[in-house]
């Protein structure tokens, strides 16, 4: 009784912000920080229910219906099949939570769960969310300085992360297998996996660098995640990944509060300040085919009053950043931005999307 009892008094006493912030500075697991400072480890309940408390700002709290091998499930059931470390394979509209699906089993394993994703901002705006619930997660890519770099690089060795994001070029830099096996490595997640096959509407060959965590990890499980594949491109990201007797999660697309229309392009401009203006104050997005278009729009909404800014790969990571933190706090309302900004990010309330020119593939 009075170890249960010292056990709940400390495990409130743990989940202050400056016992979380400690363990983060120091470079300590958060199991080790505990025992040295002789405090309660967090259970992965405690984590479920933070998320659960929270869960605005670690994706939709509204799920849509999924199947198993033609079998009702939820992704409650996802989180079950991949927390007993079996290999998965997740088709989800975004919006849906699919991030939920390897975050909360990461809390569980005992090691560290590397996550592919191909985007900054995504990264960015996961990383944001889980360090505001108190979970410990980083990611390296090119907006990191190199001193930075190497000290997150090295909080990972001593266990300090619960998830650290990397893009799949990274993979390929010489020397990322020494670190990764220095690594205590539990799981493998990959984000927009339908970029690893050939037949996917955006093959990316840096996406087959993951292949190899089979053959340098074969018994960590490995969770494939995206929005869009055809049977032919989930089978290619089977065997691409060596994913052994995977089970496969197919949601519902149907999403009732969407609507898409396809508008003649004549006079653009004016219909996208027409359009804009029947949202005013709300945030929206317009994606441009090219960086000069994004500086083109921003100007023009600008000029119309609108409260907006552009976002693309030839900004400084400072300044992506900047802009993408005002777009997520409400700072700003449109954000005019190319496919560097992605369509997953976790913002509840936009209202309008614009596509001013058709997308590369339909």
């Amino acid at each position: 009784m009075q170890v249960d009892k010292m056990k709940r008094n400390t495990s409130k006493q743990y989940h202050r912000e400056n016992h979380i912030s400690c363990w983060r500075k120091i470079g300590l697991s958060q199991k080790q920080y505990c025992l040295n400072q002789g405090i309660a480890i967090p259970t992965f309940s405690y984590w479920l229910r933070k998320f659960g408390q929270k869960s605005e700002n670690l994706g939709s709290p509204r799920f849509y219906p999924l199947t198993v091998k033609d079998s009702p499930a939820s992704p409650s059931s996802i989180i079950e099949v991949f927390s007993k470390k079996q290999d998965t394979v997740v088709l989800m509209p975004t919006g849906g939570g699919k991030s939920l699906c390897f975050q909360f089993p990461a809390l569980q394993f005992e090691g560290m769960t590397i996550v592919i994703s191909p985007l900054i901002s995504l990264m960015k705006d996961q990383v944001d969310a889980l360090t505001a619930n108190g979970v410990p997660a980083t990611f390296l890519n090119s907006s990191v300085d190199a001193q930075e770099l190497q000290t997150r690089m090295e909080n990972a060795e001593k266990g300090a992360y619960h998830l650290i994001y990397m893009a799949p070029e990274r993979l390929s830099i010489l020397g990322i297998d020494t670190w990764l096996k220095a690594c205590n490595i539990s799981a493998l997640a990959i984000d927009e996996a339908h970029c690893i096959s050939q037949w996917g509407h955006d093959f990316r060959p840096d996406y087959r660098n993951p292949n190899s965590f089979r053959t340098a990890f074969p018994a960590i499980p490995i969770i494939a995640l995206t929005a869009t594949a055809t049977p032919r491109v989930r089978k290619d990201i089977i065997t691409q990944l060596n994913l052994k007797e995977p089970k496969i999660f197919i949601s519902s697309f149907y999403r009732e509060n969407l609507h898409i229309r396809v508008i003649p392009k004549k006079n653009e401009i004016q219909k996208i300040v027409a359009l804009l203006k029947t949202h005013k104050g709300e945030s929206c997005i317009v994606y441009c085919f090219s960086r000069k278009d994004t500086e083109k729009i921003t100007e023009i909404l600008q000029n119309e009053g609108f409260s907006a800014d552009a976002y693309h790969a030839g900004l400084t990571p400072e300044k992506r950043s900047k802009v993408q933190d005002n777009f997520i706090h409400d700072k700003i309302d449109i954000i005019a931005a190319t496919t560097a900004f992605g369509m997953g990010i976790d913002k509840p309330n936009v209202r309008l999307v614009i596509h001013r020119t058709f997308p590369k593939t339909l």
